[in-house]
């Protein structure tokens, strides 16, 4: 893949700018869900309004600032990342263009599939892996500083998610690279038969047989999703039931279990991305190597 990264160089600066920005949104999304804990203990302990006016004036100027950095993400994410494809299909095509021995509108249709996939792989997540390092660390510290026990339990799904992937890694990307050529292949032959007498049934035919491979795809994606799913749950239990004691006890207020309960969705949510990422590593290989065979 590094040696396709010279097409991003164009748009360095604004890419720097969206990461920075992204950094922000997330300390921010921390800050937020801090406040809201503590809007709750104050709630409970307050015997003036005018305690729960200024938390509540703090909360609403976090979640205001977060909703426009990620409009500012939202508002450049999609222009550049279109500008960035046009630039890569562009090029591919120009080095193709002398030594065409595909069909054009299979070649088409591929390089679009392809390049918005690695292109979209690198975008979404270039800034993503650098902040969601730094906020699974934070929000893991913040975890054991409030609660040691629930802390650790959270600790407990790096592993498991880490021996899912191992399973699923070979799977998903064989299934993902013959699901791709077998999508286009599929909608060329749809294209260039759609018009000719007597050729509904063949086309039923194709598509039986690239429905087989989506199905197959699906089955592997969802049951590695569902695996994770479990694992989950039953961690999510375990903290409720901890954290709920603690707070009975009176070791930990309802606004720390509240904190405690959101950091861990956070962390989940991190080691969540991770776990994507790494699925979709697999699917923007496949991509990547079919742009090769273009190229070589």
């Amino acid at each position: 893949m590094k040696k396709y990264i010279f097409i991003f160089m164009k748009q360095k600066l604004t890419l720097i700018v969206l990461g920075i920005i992204a950094i922000l949104s997330s300390a921010v999304g921390i800050v937020g869900t801090y406040l809201s804990g503590m809007f709750i203990d104050t709630l409970i302990e307050s015997t003036y309004v005018q305690e729960l006016f200024h938390v509540s004036i703090y909360l609403l100027s976090v979640f205001m600032l977060g909703i426009i950095l990620r409009f500012i993400v939202g508002y450049l994410y999609g222009p550049v990342k279109e500008r960035i494809v046009y630039a890569f299909k562009k090029h591919i095509l120009y080095q193709k263009k002398e030594n065409l021995d595909v069909e054009f509108s299979y070649l088409s249709k591929r390089v679009d599939e392809d390049t918005r996939q690695f292109i979209g792989f690198v975008l979404d997540n270039y800034s993503s892996v650098v902040i969601s390092t730094v906020e699974l660390f934070v929000v893991g510290y913040l975890m054991f500083s409030i609660n040691f026990h629930i802390g650790l339990i959270s600790l407990i799904i790096c592993p498991i998610y880490f021996v899912l992937y191992r399973i699923f890694r070979k799977p998903i990307y064989n299934k993902s690279l013959d699901l791709r050529e077998g999508s286009t292949r599929f909608f060329q032959n749809y294209a260039d038969n759609l018009n000719i007498p007597d050729k509904e049934h063949e086309l039923d035919n194709m598509f039986q047989a690239y429905y087989k491979k989506f199905k197959s795809y699906v089955f592997v994606n969802i049951t590695m999703n569902s695996s994770q799913s479990i694992f989950v749950s039953l961690m999510q239990v375990l903290i409720f039931i901890i954290g709920g004691a603690g707070v009975i006890r009176g070791v930990t207020t309802v606004g720390m279990l509240s904190i405690l309960m959101t950091y861990f969705n956070q962390m989940l949510g991190n080691i969540s991305y991770f776990m994507e990422l790494a699925k979709k590593y697999q699917v923007t290989r496949a991509s990547v190597h079919r742009i090769d065979e273009l190229l070589i």
